[in-house]
């Protein structure tokens, strides 16, 4: 195995395929030369399969009739807690507006009913 030139680029067809090597064979030093070759193949691999998705992505955003900022301004924004809408679980049938998600402390009139020896699954909404 040759020594690796610092300077000269590698490719897939530098690399024997690993079905024909012998690595039994192979020294310490043809090795570590193939771990150097093979790292630079495979960021080769990561940067062309990346450009490739980004083609797609742009293509995709596009054909939404965005511009890639904005494309990537919703895709980093995280969800706000307050933005999320949680689904109503428990609703108080004599006054509407009292309505409980079923998280945190149990409101005080749910409260109140239960005192009234009044069950908690009775106010489930279905």
């Amino acid at each position: 195995m040759e020594k690796l030139d610092e300077a000269q680029d590698y490719h897939s067809e530098d690399i024997p395929t690993i079905s024909g090597l012998d690595v039994d064979g192979l020294k310490v030093s043809d090795i570590d030369n193939l771990i150097i070759k093979l790292d630079k193949l495979r960021q080769e691999k990561k940067e062309k399969d990346l450009k490739e998705a980004w083609r797609k992505f742009e293509g995709t955003v596009l054909g939404l009739g965005m511009d890639i900022d904005e494309a990537l301004d919703i895709c980093k924004a995280k969800e706000s807690k307050a933005s999320r809408v949680l689904r109503i679980k428990y609703k108080d049938p004599e006054n509407p507006k009292n309505v409980w998600a079923g998280r945190g402390k149990t409101p005080k009139w749910l409260r109140e009913y239960e005192e009234q020896g009044r069950s908690k699954t009775e106010f489930r909404v279905k």
